[in-house]
């Protein structure tokens, strides 16, 4: 018999946990104190997620943020099938001074982008 060291948790006990990666999302619009985004993939509202946001200088910093909005915008055309597009509202819980100063240098970097048209 194996002799199992430290506490064992139950699998129904902990929250599961999902990795979005950049290329599945688009930042479509960003202020002071939410975000919006399009992704392929389904985000449930009203639930908190950790953002990790990186600008133009490869600064990193994660963000909270709640879904407070997430609808089907449009779909498009994949390998074999249509994917949907949902554009969600993600708004940042408890930014402190440096998160914040990150924000604005996020904004100023977008405002700078030549719009994708």
């Amino acid at each position: 018999m194996i002799k199992h060291e430290g506490k064992r948790y139950s699998t129904d006990t902990i929250k599961r946990r999902r990795i979005i990666y950049s290329n599945d999302i688009s930042i479509t619009k960003i202020s002071d104190s939410e975000m919006f985004l399009e992704t392929s993939l389904y985000i449930n509202t009203n639930s908190v997620y950790k953002l990790e946001l990186v600008n133009k200088d490869n600064e990193k910093k994660k963000l909270t943020g709640e879904a407070i909005s997430s609808f089907l915008r449009r779909t498009q055309r994949g390998n074999d099938d249509y994917v949907p597009i949902y554009e969600v509202g993600i708004k940042f819980i408890e930014l402190s001074d440096v998160e914040k100063q990150f924000i604005d240098k996020l904004k100023s970097e977008y405002a700078n982008e030549p719009a994708n048209k």
